[in-house]
């Protein structure tokens, strides 16, 4: 503002014949009557305009119509002849000049080109000089004083085109002096620094060297120019006050209010104002210009991104205080989203979007990205969107963050995409072709170079049959698995086949003998069967009565066996145990009973006698008695029947050694005895 927070109409007639009389300081410096006539328009704009200033909207600067700066040209005026000895080395000349020139280059502008006001530049730096010494008495000056001190420091120097005779630069259109009053030094006029006011921002006007068409030689023209106006006092105590850093950070603060301020209404009221603070109280000038409306706000400085302390201004165009000092905010969005493992397989389109808190002038200027790990590469888009598509296998890390078009960049952010396509590899064995007694297992090992497997126990595991007992096959397929990978791929093996099982014993078919009676005459031939369908028969064993051989021959399946002279009266067993390939075994038997019947006994003695057991006179008288005893029998008369029989024994036994063989008398009386006992 002008007098930041004074400028009261308390200006009197005696304070402008002040400003207009008589030496100021201590150089006996005249003040010219041009001079005074600008102080006296000054002071008549600034009572005018702000009780006749046009209504505007509040909290809106309105313009008047006057003159803003294009691009502010900023030269430091420093009120001292020896600037760095008589003030602290943090606030020496070359900091406030770094500062000044950073503030020219930063973003602290680029808002205000809404307003007319473009970037600005940074000209250098002058002390006072002998003919135009500090108006300071004891420590004090006042807003003439200064005033008529800059009119000096701009009279135009008598040689065209060589500047001022101060050695600063002659003002333009562009012109905006900041002028610097020592530590210690206290404006007292028409408010007191550092209570009522701080800083100020004022204008003057001076004569330069024109060509004027037609004219063929330079003349003096009348150049206005505005000017800041900084009390070291005030900027340690905004120092205090803001809990500022430096010193320094409180001249930046209050230099960049005032400075913005007469960039945007250089000739005060006519520029961009306020104008709904217009009356008689004044607020226009405390509250009108750019940086009051922030102040009033609330917001009063800001840190510039890598730059200096500044105060916020007014932008119509963000309806916001500015400049922007926060970096704007970017998300990523995955499309397809990951598993809750978070990986994906197929590829993944990363959307970027950054929002800023300020729009108008504001907003997003660019989105960085750079990827790193299995894909690579870096972009920088425009606008507050981008994307970009990952489909490189792997683990790929994106690091994006925004700037906006006021400088800021948020810290970076990462958002990290798996990917992995690929299904699980899987290995399993294959079939051995020979047969097997039990479920035939095929072992499998599964990997995942990339997500991994999902289920750990895929590392290793087995694929089986499953044949059913009692059952042998050679085309058994194993079951099948599906092997699952953590990004969701998969791989399925099996079934595999064909195998080989065999849970099924041989088979034994016993056809002769059959359970059932023989007579002992009979030849019984042995018939039976042993076969395996699956692996095959291994080996087999019959055994009759437990033994392998019947008089003194094998029991292979078609032997005959005479059962006269070779199985006993009574119960035989036939059996046979069997086993396959694969070592399953199964055994049959069949249990027969050899009986003696009154005719079989007649075969036994004529068996006999052809085999020359029994001599054929002996035989005769042996069958006379058989087949009496035989009527007997058929008759029902068992006891004359077993005296026969009996008759019958006597008469082997006699001729037992002679006409008979031991071994056919033992037969023929067993016979006959098993006669006596059965009857009928």
């Amino acid at each position: 503002m002008a007098l930041r927070k004074a400028w009261k109409s308390t200006l009197t007639h005696v304070s402008l014949r002040a400003a207009c009389g008589g030496p100021v300081g201590t150089s006996g410096a005249k003040r010219s009557k041009s001079n005074c006539a600008v102080l006296r328009l000054a002071v008549a704009l600034l009572l005018g305009g702000t009780l006749f200033a046009s209504t505007g909207t509040a909290q809106n600067l309105d313009y008047n119509g006057g003159a803003v700066l294009g691009n502010p040209a900023i030269h430091n005026v420093y009120m001292d002849f020896s600037w760095d000895s008589d003030n602290p080395a943090s606030i020496n000349r070359a900091s406030i000049d770094g500062f000044t020139g950073s503030l020219a280059n930063s973003i602290y502008f680029n808002s205000a080109g809404q307003y007319g006001v473009g970037s600005a530049s940074f000209t250098g730096s002058n002390e006072a000089g002998i003919l135009c010494p500090p108006p300071i008495i004891a420590g004090v000056t006042d807003f003439f004083a200064i005033s008529a001190w800059m009119q000096c420091m701009t009279v135009p120097s008598p040689v065209p085109f060589t500047g001022t005779i101060s050695g600063i630069p002659a003002p333009d259109g562009n012109t905006v002096y900041a002028v610097y009053l020592p530590t210690g030094t206290t404006i007292f006029d028409v408010a007191s620094s550092c209570g009522s006011f701080t800083a100020y921002h004022f204008f003057g006007g001076t004569l330069v060297w024109q060509f004027v068409f037609p004219s063929p030689v330079p003349l003096l023209v009348p150049q206005s120019f505005a000017y800041t106006v900084v009390p070291m006092d005030c900027a340690a105590q905004a120092q205090t006050n803001f809990s500022l850093a430096s010193e320094l950070d409180g001249v930046s603060y209050l230099a960049s209010h005032e400075i913005i301020e007469a960039s945007t209404d250089p000739i005060i009221l006519t520029g961009w104002i306020d104008n709904s603070l217009a009356g008689f109280n004044a607020d226009i000038l405390k509250a009108g210009e750019a940086a009051d409306i922030c102040e009033v706000r609330g917001i009063t400085h800001l840190k510039l991104p890598n730059g200096p302390v500044v105060a916020a201004y007014w932008s119509n165009a963000d309806k916001a205080c500015v400049p922007d000092v926060t970096p704007p905010v970017t998300t990523a969005q995955l499309s397809p989203t990951p598993n809750a493992a978070g990986w994906n397989n197929t590829n993944v389109t990363v959307t970027f979007t950054s929002t800023d808190d300020l729009g108008g002038a504001g907003g997003v200027k660019e989105i960085h990205l750079t990827l790193a790990g299995a894909q690579t590469g870096s972009n920088i888009v425009s606008g507050s969107s981008a994307s970009v598509t990952i489909f490189t296998e792997g683990t790929t890390t994106v690091t994006f963050f925004g700037i906006d078009k006021s400088g800021n960049q948020e810290v970076p952010n990462t958002v990290t995409v798996r990917i992995d396509r690929t299904p699980p590899s899987v290995t399993c064995g294959s079939p051995d072709g020979l047969w097997h007694a039990n479920d035939v297992a095929i072992p499998c090992t599964a990997s995942d170079s990339l997500s991994g497997l999902a289920n750990p126990a895929d590392a290793s595991f087995n694929l089986t049959t499953s044949v059913p007992v009692g059952t042998e096959t050679a085309t058994a397929f194993t079951n099948g698995r599906t092997v699952l990978d953590v990004a969701g791929n998969s791989t399925t093996q099996g079934p595999i086949g064909p195998n080989m099982v065999d849970k099924k014993p041989p088979t034994i078919i016993i056809n002769q003998p059959m359970a059932t009676q023989y007579v002992h005459s009979a030849t019984l031939v042995l018939n039976y069967t042993v076969t395996d369908g699956g692996s095959g028969v291994s080996s087999f064993t019959p055994t009759m009565n437990g033994s392998t051989t019947v008089g003194g021959s094998g029991l292979a399946s078609g032997q005959m066996i005479n059962l006269l002279t070779t199985l006993p009266l009574g119960q035989n067993t036939f059996a046979i145990t069997a086993t396959d390939k694969v070592n399953n075994m199964s055994s049959a038997s069949v249990t027969f009973t050899i009986i003696v019947t009154p005719q079989s006994i007649i075969d036994d003695v004529n068996q006999l006698q052809g085999s020359g057991a029994i001599s054929a006179n002996i035989a005769g008288a042996l069958l006379a008695k058989l087949n009496n005893a035989l009527m007997k029998r058929n008759a029902g008369q068992c006891g004359a029947a077993a005296n026969i029989y009996s008759a019958f024994i006597n008469q082997v036994m006699a001729q037992t050694g002679k006409g008979i063989t031991p071994a056919a008398a033992a037969i023929l009386i067993a016979d006959a005895q098993y006669l006596i006992a059965h009857c009928p």
